[in-house]
């Protein structure tokens, strides 16, 4: 890592308290910008630059998200971490999908955060064990869910547009089926899920991982 700032951007004053310390012990050299205070972070980010940025997931209106998006445009090298009080599957993978190198759950004692920013100065993904295991959990329901159903790859497909929203005539249309070919593959669909509604299947869909 070329600078040695460190930014920590948290809306609660008691994380200040449980973060500071422990980078300042990890990244002795390092000099750390914290603040709840957006205002303050644009400023920085004009005209500093910064190896690790340690995000409040919890913040309002996503200023977490909007600000990762600022950063790694800026520089893609910039360890981004975002930190959260309680597991919220949604944020999570919105967060890693968005670029995120990191996410943290503040419920973890200064050590188990000690063992995280370790691995992030190593250069390694920053994940609390809890996340990691609500990431396994939910790839292992995902598949269980798959193997229960057993839907061809038509109907994975049918399926995933049905949940868009999508009617027989438009499925038919995008997939270059028959409308009588899509209504087969609906009927099965119903019979394989266990569902009598469009909306019931979309809701499986949700389930299945597929949108």
């Amino acid at each position: 890592m070329l600078s040695e700032n460190i930014l920590i951007f948290d809306t609660l004053s008691c994380s200040h308290q449980w973060l500071a310390p422990v980078i300042r012990e990890i990244f002795p050299s390092s000099k750390i910008f914290i603040t709840d205070s957006l205002d303050d972070v644009s400023k920085w980010l004009a005209t500093l630059t910064f190896s690790i940025a340690l995000l409040d997931a919890g913040s309002r209106d996503n200023a977490a998200l909007h600000l990762l998006d600022t950063i790694k445009k800026k520089d893609p090298d910039v360890t981004c971490i975002l930190s959260a009080l309680s597991l919220d599957k949604h944020n999570i993978f919105l967060a890693l999908q968005s670029g995120a190198d990191g996410y943290l759950i503040k419920e973890g004692t200064s050590q188990q955060l000690k063992t995280c920013l370790n691995r992030a100065k190593k250069g390694a993904p920053v994940l609390s064990v809890s996340v990691v295991r609500l990431m396994i959990n939910h790839f292992h329901q995902k598949q269980i869910l798959q193997n229960t159903h057993k839907l061809t790859c038509r109907q994975n497909e049918i399926l995933t547009l049905i949940a868009k929203g999508m009617q027989n005539k438009e499925i038919a249309k995008a997939l270059n089926l028959s409308i009588y070919t899509v209504m087969d593959h609906v009927k099965h669909l119903y019979d394989k899920l266990s569902v009598s509604s469009r909306a019931e299947a979309a809701l499986k869909a949700q389930q299945l991982g597929l949108i």
